[in-house]
């Protein structure tokens, strides 16, 4: 059974005036199997910058 923890982090300089009001699933939730979406809700627009939002498992492995 796969398990994978989300953890919000939201850093850099692009995204300073942004701030994370709320994700499904919730920051810091642990789940038995990978969600199809996520979803991030913040509190104004986010230019798109290049930047990039990364799942990773327990372990640290990136979740694609």
């Amino acid at each position: 059974m796969a398990v994978a923890t989300f953890l919000v982090t939201v850093a850099g300089p692009a995204l300073a005036h942004s701030d994370l009001v709320s994700s499904d699933p919730q920051d810091g939730s642990t789940v038995t199997r990978a969600p199809r979406t996520v979803v991030l809700v913040f509190n104004e627009t986010v230019q798109d910058t290049g930047s990039a939002v990364v799942v990773t498992g327990p372990e640290g492995q990136r979740i694609d």
